[in-house]
Formats: C-alpha cells, sequence, structure tokens
C-alpha cells in the first residue's frame, strides 16, 4: 500500500472543491493592506489535475519569487510525512468498513478495489473509507495526474525557500475520525460502486477549476453527497478559521505564498472573506 501514500497526502483534503463567494473568477489572489508591508499571496489548487492543466503562469512564478516562503496545508517536503500518515490512516478503536456495510455491498466493493487498486478489500477494511477514496481517484482522470503541491515545492526549493505547513498531518487525522465511520463507508461504497459518478463529478469539477469558476463549483458541491451533515465546517470551514491567525501573523512577518485546496478560497467561512472581514484587501490576480 505504501505506493498510494503520497497521492493520498496530496488529495486527502482536497477530495471536495466548494466555493461561494467571491464573484470573480480567480485562483490566485494579493492579500495586502491593514498592516502588512508586503503583500502576500493566495493560490487555489486542484491537488491532483492532468500535467497539461498544471500550468505555472509568470504571474504564479512572480508571487513566488517575491514572497519569503511557501505554505501549504501540510508540509510536503517533511521527510517524515509518508511514515505518520501510515500510522494515521486506519479506523480508530478496531473498527471496520465491513462492519457498516452490507455482506452484499463488501462483497461488490471486494470485486471493485481488486481491479482498481489489486488489494482486496479485507487488506484495507480498517482503513478510513474517505482516505481510500484518495486511492481510486486517480483510476476516474483520463490522465496520468500529477500535483499541484510537488510542482510547488520544486520551484520553492530551487528558489531556496522555506517550504512549510498550515496545520499538520495529525490534526488531519483528527478531522475524519470526527465524520461517522458509518458515513464515510457509505460514501465510499456509493461513489466506488457507481464508477460514472465519480468520474462525471471529478470531470465537471476540473472543467470548473479550470475555468476558474468558483460560483459554480460551490453550486455543484451542493448537489453531491458532500453536502450532507456537518461535512462542510468539518473538512472546510473549522480548518480555515484555524488557518486565519496564522496566515495574519506569518503575513505580517513577510511576503508569504500559500498555496490551499481550491476549497478553502472562499465561502462564508473560506480564506477569501474572512481575511476581508479581517480587515484586509483580496485582490484577484489571474
Amino acid at each position: 500500500m505504501k505506493k498510494y501514500i503520497t497521492t493520498i497526502a496530496f488529495i486527502f483534503i482536497g477530495l471536495l472543491l466548494f466555493a461561494q463567494k467571491p464573484e470573480e473568477k480567480s485562483l490566485l489572489w494579493e492579500i495586502s493592506g491593514k498592516d502588512l508591508k508586503k503583500p502576500s499571496y493566495l493560490y487555489g489548487t486542484f491537488h491532483l489535475i492532468c500535467p497539461e492543466d498544471l500550468i505555472i503562469t509568470p504571474a504564479i512564478e512572480s508571487a513566488i519569487t517575491s514572497s519569503s516562503s511557501v505554505y501549504l496545508e501540510l508540509d510536503m517536503d517533511d521527510p517524515t510525512l509518508a511514515s505518520k500518515m501510515q500510522g494515521g490512516m486506519l479506523m480508530k478503536d478496531g473498527h471496520k468498513m465491513s462492519e457498516y456495510l452490507s455482506p452484499e455491498t463488501f462483497a461488490n466493493i471486494d470485486k471493485a478495489l481488486q481491479t482498481k487498486i489489486g488489494a482486496p478489500a479485507a487488506a484495507v477494511d480498517n482503513y478510513k473509507p474517505m482516505l481510500l477514496l484518495a486511492m481510486i481517484y486517480p483510476s476516474v482522470m483520463k490522465c496520468s495526474p500529477a500535483s499541484w503541491e510537488l510542482e510547488l515545492v520544486k520551484i520553492a526549493l530551487s528558489q531556496k525557500k522555506e517550504v512549510l505547513g498550515l496545520e499538520t498531518i495529525e490534526s488531519q487525522f483528527d478531522v475524519f475520525d470526527s465524520i461517522p465511520y458509518a458515513l464515510q463507508s457509505r460514501l465510499f461504497s456509493e461513489y466506488l460502486l457507481d464508477e460514472n459518478k465519480m468520474a462525471d463529478e471529478t470531470n465537471k469539477m476540473l472543467d470548473l477549476y479550470r475555468s476558474k469558476d468558483i460560483n459554480g463549483l460551490y453550486k455543484m458541491i451542493k448537489e453531491t453527497e458532500y453536502s450532507q451533515g456537518n461535512l462542510e465546517n468539518l473538512l472546510l470551514g473549522n480548518r480555515n478559521e484555524n488557518w486565519i491567525p496564522q496566515i495574519i501573523t506569518q503575513s505580517k512577518k513577510d511576503a508569504t505564498f500559500y498555496a490551499v485546496g481550491a476549497a478553502h478560497l472562499a465561502g462564508d467561512k473560506g480564506l477569501i472573506e474572512l481575511l476581508r472581514k479581517a480587515g484586509y484587501t483580496l485582490k484577484p490576480i489571474q
């Protein structure tokens, strides 16, 4: 299973794309005003994307060059990240996905997993189900996906800039442990066993991302299974609120480039709106 660890790290929280405000179609934003001596930058990624869509524009390169450091959701150049992820993928208290699904559904999952990832369901029965979605995600894309995060790390290191994370892998695992395993299991089975559903949603989201249509992404996510329960706050809003003090403190010190899943940019509890409420100016760059 080790070969999937890096893939999971890239998309693990980015399973959702959620946006509401602002209306401007932009993925790169300048943060300025109030008590900032220099502008910082906020960029929305789609964690795994087809290589032809991973384009480092002059505006992105300029924003990184003018920044002192690069912050991602996680510190992606941490050499201990993979081992930490391996240890946190299991459900707590010995729970298993098969507890929450019918024998027939679990048998169908077994067949599907052997086809998609070459592993029986029994081998991953105690994995957090929403993390298993990360394993099958590349199979619905029409390419061998590339990673925005890896590319940004490469650029940052080439410019001798420090790469840091807004949160730890442990805190991300805590988020998944707060989502009922029964709900995770049901969502996983539905997306795995209805390949067209996951592929259609993924490709529509990719199209919206390519066109920088944040409002379109918001409207779409409202129609998916992920809009139920408290998933929006658990996966997005609460984490955004935790990141804001770090972003403000760091941006006061020096210009910084922040890159997080596009899901985190907008909405009433999105980073753009929260920073604006804190008194900062957010201007779309591209």
